[in-house]
């Protein structure tokens, strides 16, 4: 609001100026060979005034501290993840409620777990479920598991942010031909 306290008096002291019959400011000869220019200048001003309060830096951050964006491997190694949800060629499946409370961690050093959680889907069941390796693609669009394993398999990065991920694999099946399946997470 300051920067529009500022132009309001600007456009004030130059409206004034026209307007002055006893030549306080502008003498009558000058007022009718400026008034198209000072018309023009009113005119600059007005959308620079709108430029200023339009792009304040408040409206860059709200906190007025500057937040550096996270890397992508920080978002995914910065905390915990629990499955939401599991869709097959769009369609969403239903979840066991054992598999709701599985935690997955993708680790700073290259290793990925799953926890079982609280809640087992069968008692012989490991609590960790599976670790094996993990890494980005070159350009961190794909997330590549167990990479130069017989089991190296990799999921493309539909989503990922402070609080969801989304990855989806596709693959040929005998059965049902190319398949898509991806998997949806939110921070634990």
């Amino acid at each position: 609001m300051v920067e529009v306290n500022r132009f309001q008096k600007l456009f004030s002291r130059i409206e004034y100026s026209v307007k002055c019959s006893d030549g306080d400011f502008l003498s009558s000869q000058l007022k009718s060979k400026n008034t198209m220019k000072i018309t023009k200048l009113l005119a600059v001003l007005a959308i620079a005034g709108i430029t200023f309060v339009g792009c304040s830096k408040d409206d860059d951050n709200s906190s007025g501290t500057n937040t550096p964006s996270l890397s992508k491997t920080q978002l995914l190694t910065g905390h915990s993840w629990t499955m939401t949800g599991t869709y097959f060629d769009g369609v969403e499946l239903p979840m066991d409620t054992c598999d709701m409370d599985n935690i997955y961690t993708w680790n700073v050093n290259g290793i990925y777990t799953e926890d079982a959680g609280a809640y087992r889907c069968d008692t012989a069941e490991p609590q960790i479920i599976e670790t094996n390796s993990w890494n980005f693609n070159y350009n961190q669009t794909k997330v590549i598991f167990a990479a130069g394993t017989v089991d190296e398999d990799s999921a493309t990065i539909l989503q990922l942010d402070a609080n969801s991920l989304r990855y989806q694999y596709s693959y040929n099946d005998s059965l049902f031909g190319q398949t898509n399946i991806e998997i949806r997470f939110t921070k634990r």
